[in-house]
């Protein structure tokens, strides 16, 4: 009778049995940890997107700062060029080297030819791009395959 009443006496100052008479209860701590566990790791991923997100726009900024730079930039070598050229004509033609007209058909000519040497070069630059070497092997071995 004294065992009892210990026994009573544990649960009404717990409210739970003691460990000889336990019950099966829902476990809320697991469950928490478990909620609290996803919360963190969906803020985490959201964070991740969030600045993501906002390196891509400042990419996509600079992205066009730069264009816009590199066009001001190739018109300024542009007109520098145009005036180089102005320049050398008005040097020739003021040092009565040759006549505006023949100053002027002088440094056009410079310049095209210069044009020239430059598409030629780009051409040759350009040979690699077929892959010429690629090509020729495929054509090879398709012929010994036919026969």
């Amino acid at each position: 009778m004294a065992q009892q009443s210990k026994t009573e006496q544990r649960l009404a100052d717990d409210g739970q049995p003691s460990a000889g008479h336990s019950s099966p209860q829902p476990d809320h701590t697991l469950l928490h940890g478990l909620t609290a566990a996803f919360a963190s790791a969906l803020g985490y991923v959201r964070a991740n997107i969030d600045l993501a997100m906002l390196e891509a726009r400042l990419a996509a900024h600079s992205v066009i700062l730069m264009l816009i730079a590199g066009l001001l930039s190739v018109l300024l070598l542009f007109s520098a060029w145009g005036l180089l050229n102005y320049a050398l004509v008005l040097w020739l033609t003021s040092a009565d080297i040759l006549s505006l007209l023949q100053s002027t058909l002088l440094v056009a000519g410079i310049n095209l030819l210069a044009a020239l040497v430059l598409l030629v070069w780009l051409a040759q630059l350009s040979k690699p791009l077929a892959f010429p070497q690629t090509r020729e092997m495929l054509r090879s071995h398709d012929h010994k395959d036919l026969n």
